[in-house]
Parts: C-alpha cells; sequence; structure tokens
C-alpha cells in the first residue's frame, strides 16, 4: 500500500499516459507536481499534435513524453552517458513539448516564427510558470529543435558555413551539455515500432529520415568542435 502512494506522489496520469518521476530527482517531481494541479498544462499534455508527418501514430503530447522518458530509463540503465545524463534528459522530455499547442506558424510552408515557436514558449513557461532555474535544463529545452532547423537550413550554409553558423548558435553551450543535447535528439525521435504492417512501412521509412538528420548534426558537431571527434551517443 505505501508503494502505491509512494507511486501515485510521482506519477500523473493523463488520458492515455503517465509520466513518472524519479522520487530523488527535486527538479522532476516538481513538473509532475505541476502537471497534477495545474489544469492549462494538462490541457497542452492533452494537445494531439497535427504534425503526423514526424509524430504519427501517436496520441497526443503526453503520449510522446511517456515514450521519450521511458526510453531515457532504458539507456540509462545500459550506458555510463545516458546514466549521466539523465537527470537532465528527463526533465527537458517532461518540457520540452508542452507549448506544442501555443505554437503559431506563418507562411505557407508552415515556416516557424522564431518568437512563437514551442521551444522559446517552453523555455519561458518553465521559468515564468513552473519557476525553474536550472540553467542546463533551460538551455536544453529552447534549443532541443534546433538540429531539425539547422539540418533543413544547411543547403544554405555550404562549406565552412554551416560550420560558423553551428558555432554561433551553440555559443554558450560546453561539451557536456552539447553531448547531452545530441542524445536529447535520439529520445525527440523515438518512437515505438507499431504491430501494423502498414504503419510499420511509415515507421521505416521516419527512422531512415531521423537517422540521416542526427547523423548529420553529430558529424557538423564534431566538425566544429563542440564534441570530441570520438564521441559515441551510446555509450
Amino acid at each position: 500500500m505505501k508503494k502505491h502512494s509512494k507511486d501515485k506522489c510521482c506519477a500523473y496520469d493523463g488520458s492515455k499516459f503517465r509520466l513518472t518521476a524519479n522520487p530523488h530527482n527535486e527538479l522532476e517531481l516538481l513538473i509532475i507536481e505541476a502537471f497534477k494541479f495545474d489544469k492549462s498544462l494538462q490541457e497542452r499534455l492533452e494537445f494531439e499534435d497535427s504534425n503526423q508527418t514526424f509524430h504519427a501514430n501517436e496520441w497526443c503530447i503526453g503520449q510522446h513524453i511517456e515514450e521519450g522518458v521511458e526510453y531515457i530509463r532504458r539507456m540509462a540503465a545500459r550506458y555510463e552517458g545516458w546514466k549521466r545524463d539523465e537527470p537532465l534528459l528527463v526533465p527537458v522530455c517532461l518540457l520540452h513539448d508542452i507549448c506544442k499547442a501555443d505554437e503559431k506558424f506563418y507562411g505557407h510552408d508552415r515556416e516557424r516564427n522564431p518568437e512563437t515557436h514551442h521551444a522559446v514558449l517552453a523555455y519561458e513557461l518553465a521559468q515564468v510558470l513552473l519557476d525553474i532555474d536550472n540553467g542546463n535544463v533551460l538551455k536544453l529545452v529552447k534549443h532541443h529543435d534546433d538540429h531539425y532547423r539547422l539540418y533543413r537550413d544547411r543547403e544554405f550554409f555550404p562549406g565552412k558555413k554551416i560550420i560558423n553558423l553551428f558555432k554561433n548558435n551553440f555559443q554558450d553551450f560546453n561539451e557536456i551539455e552539447m553531448e547531452t543535447l545530441i542524445r536529447f535528439g535520439f529520445v525527440d525521435r523515438y518512437r515505438r515500432k507499431p504491430k501494423d504492417k502498414r504503419d510499420l512501412v511509415r515507421y521505416n521509412d521516419l527512422k531512415k529520415i531521423y537517422k540521416k538528420e542526427t547523423n548529420w548534426f553529430m558529424e557538423i558537431a564534431k566538425k566544429s568542435h563542440l564534441v570530441d571527434k570520438h564521441f559515441i551517443v551510446f555509450s
């Protein structure tokens, strides 16, 4: 009975997902506690992302976060690098897409407005509503989607230009923070393997896209000397 009570205080149950906190991580507990009592956050967790290109087969933002947290825990149990980063990766995962419902776009190609991008909004919400002052977590939340933007814009910055852009974009990141950011890229792209054969085709196609994108991001990070050239994600 005590175990059930303890689990309950460390978890938030949504419509079809459950988000849990490590009872020894105060930041995780703070975020889960906020989810339990703030209706606006609960509505954001239930938001169904209309971007089905990259969030296919997911019920809502809460489910995407749940899958990400579970993935982090599994990797942390296997690899020392992930274990080191887990205290940051889980809070970032809990917060990173919390403002997808508030995101706004402009233009016919759904170009992101930098001021209303969900990563920037989540960064601001974490500070103002949750009173989070952990600079590492805030930095990772704010920049968690940069790999997509930089990969998308790579053709406009050939040769050394993309490296210079990369360096400027992450000039306040140290090597450990950059490694954590790269690992979170794999978390954000993780999807449970579907059972339906038609969904499996799409799943495999997306997996190829994610792999190409994340490999490119790591390659440029190494060329920019922001991470060691021998850095391995799953280590």
